[in-house]
């Protein structure tokens, strides 16, 4: 993400960055976490785990600690 950074013109060296600089910032700083989270919702959406599966998985793991 640095490259997007480096390419919008980012310059270290001032305080004000120009407009393209900041859209670069936005983007590196933005996008990877929108990707992950509509990876998660994506994976939990898939997988989700109601009350009777909760209680099933409960029951399984106090059994295995009893044991």
């Amino acid at each position: 993400m640095t490259n997007v950074v480096n390419e919008g013109g980012y310059d270290g060296a001032t305080k004000l960055q120009s407009a393209s600089a900041q859209l670069g910032i936005r983007i590196a700083t933005g996008l990877p976490p929108a990707i992950m989270i509509a990876l998660r919702l994506l994976f939990l959406s898939k997988y989700l785990i109601g009350k009777d599966k909760e209680d099933e998985i409960e029951t399984e793991m106090l059994e295995r600690l009893s044991a």
